[in-house]
């Protein structure tokens, strides 16, 4: 069989990756250990090229430097579709003729893969990573921070600032949702990584028959539990430092924590993406006195992760979107950290509340701050939710029933398109 992935970035390519990328990696390479022929296309990069990588050009590439932001943000907002990608797509699907395209997180290409894969009768899946598809802001999350189902339409306007162009924007988001769905009706089968997700995806009107739950397909290192290195008082954060991912209500929660505790700090781990964010995140740090006690690095190695991952007391997932399946949480859980972490998403189908990790309300500093007090208060407590969340994660990380499941999926797609 031969499949052909689509994604925007991938790992070790490209300088910006996520969850999203690594599991299109992990992906592909659990099929190649099946005997499954692997092609994948992405964006431009600068590295050496593979024979089976191929790069999608997108329109902006032609374009002056003053048109090139008018452009994404044109398809990304209003009409998907480009061009020069349809035909780059289209020419490689003849090239290579595979049975079946797998979409992960492939947005900036715009839909044009999928509708090439249409014209030539080629049957797809689209792995779910984000709502783009439905949100113009892609978290499902109003302009205040709260959670939203309205999904798009003319209401999504009040997330945009007001201006000349109110009326044509407010015009553009009705018709979006009915150009997305034009779309998204050429999706064989949906792939999302929670049931969090697939209610959603039901939600907004997608039929269950096309929805298909497949756990996150990391390999996660699943290593003997050793709390011998843990430093009292050490709070760890991994993740990009984006609003979505909740590093300004830790910060909340942690300033609360301070005043009760003295001996505590703060690491935050994560690529810097939101410039205006940051300055948010360190103009809080500086006014509240908190400099001493938190420190944020940009990428480390991953023998420097490794060794947080084996001091951290307590580790703290502060989503503030319904992130359907959060890979630093299965990290987290493969080494034996206790874990707090949102209400949110699909994060409660892997944290069961008080046993494998603490639930708190997501966008709730106090309570946050009550449980990771809790938990640095009490080692032994520390150490249990730790080896319970370890013995719990190998169940999810399972490669083989993975890889099986996606191939069987594959199959029946194909089988269905005869």
């Amino acid at each position: 069989m031969k499949v052909f992935h689509f994604t925007n970035y991938y790992p070790n390519l490209h300088s910006i990756w996520g969850g999203a990328e690594r599991a299109c990696q992990q992906t592909v390479t659990l099929l190649k250990n099946k005997n499954v022929t692997n092609y994948i296309a992405t964006l431009s990069h600068k590295q050496a090229s593979q024979s089976n990588f191929f790069i999608i050009p997108t329109l902006e590439h032609f374009l002056p430097l003053l048109l090139k932001d008018i452009c994404k943000n044109f398809k990304l907002l209003i009409f998907p579709f480009d061009f020069i990608a349809f035909i780059s797509s289209f020419i490689f699907f003849k090239k290579i003729k595979p049975d079946i395209i797998h979409l992960h997180n492939f947005n900036l290409m715009s839909f044009a893969p999928l509708v090439a894969a249409k014209f030539l009768k080629i049957p797809t899946v689209l792995s779910i990573y984000d709502y783009w598809y439905f949100c113009p802001q892609e978290m499902l999350m109003k302009k205040d921070g709260t959670i939203c189902h309205e999904f798009q339409g003319f209401r999504c306007l009040s997330c945009y600032e007001p201006g000349r162009f109110a009326l044509i924007k407010k015009f553009s988001l009705f018709f979006r949702k009915h150009i997305f769905n034009f779309f998204l009706s050429f999706v064989d089968q949906f792939i999302v990584l929670s049931n969090a997700s697939r209610k959603i995806l039901l939600s907004y009107g997608i039929k269950d028959s096309k929805i298909t739950i497949l756990k996150q397909p990391v390999e996660v290192n699943l290593k003997k539990v050793d709390f011998s290195k843990i430093e009292e008082g050490l709070i760890l954060f991994v993740g990009w430092k984006v609003k979505r991912k909740g590093l300004h209500l830790l910060l909340h929660a942690f300033k609360l924590i301070a005043k009760e505790m003295e001996n505590v700090k703060l690491i935050a781990i994560g690529k810097n993406i939101d410039k205006e964010h940051l300055k948010s995140v360190n103009d809080y740090i500086n006014n509240n006195g908190l400099s001493d006690k938190v420190k944020m690095f940009d990428r480390i190695s991953q023998e420097e992760l490794d060794s947080y991952w084996e001091k951290a007391n307590v580790f703290v997932v502060p989503e503030q979107w319904e992130n359907m399946s959060p890979l630093v949480v299965l990290e987290a859980m493969a080494n034996g950290r206790a874990i707090v972490a949102s209400n949110l998403g699909g994060i409660p189908e892997f944290i069961e509340n008080g046993k494998t990790g603490f639930l708190a309300e997501y966008n709730n500093p106090r309570d946050f701050a009550d449980k990771i007090v809790k938990l640095l208060k009490d080692r032994s407590l520390v150490e249990k939710i730790g080896k319970a969340a370890n013995e719990k994660i190998r169940d999810f990380c399972e490669p083989e029933t993975f890889v099986n499941d996606q191939i069987k999926l594959y199959e029946r797609i194909v089988n269905n398109a005869k």
